[in-house]
């Protein structure tokens, strides 16, 4: 994945592991490269999402109960890690499989009875 601003390319290669490649301010991609634990094992798909100031991943997973979350997270370039998100939101639909980021910086999450637009406080779905 394309972080929107060009700061970075994000790679889930692994279960439980994100890498991060970061680019210089032309866009250009640097020699700098790191990896970064998920708590999350089961990653279902991931987005960057658009307008906000630091490079912000939403990540859609299974938990062992098989349950589906959304969860956001901040990457920190500078330590090389992620910080908790501004928002996230626990049990959408159980046959939630996409993510689409949108560019007011919301998401939708695709499921197999209902879309979910989700952004921060702003919750609305439809069947």
């Amino acid at each position: 994945m394309i972080e929107p601003d060009n700061r970075m390319i994000g790679l889930h290669l692994y279960d439980g592991l994100f890498k991060v490649i970061q680019a210089d301010a032309s866009g250009r991609l640097g020699p700098e490269s790191f990896n970064v634990r998920l708590e999350e094992l089961r990653v279902l798909d991931m987005v960057f999402l658009h307008d906000h100031p630091k490079p912000t991943l939403a990540l859609l997973y299974v938990d062992n109960k098989e349950a589906r979350h959304l969860k956001t997270y901040e990457v920190l370039l500078k330590d090389k890690d992620l910080a908790e998100g501004p928002w996230s939101q626990s049990n959408v639909e159980a046959g939630a499989s996409m993510l689409i980021a949108l560019p007011t910086g919301g998401v939708l999450i695709l499921g197999e009875q209902s879309i979910t637009y989700l952004s921060g406080v702003d919750m609305k779905s439809v069947s």
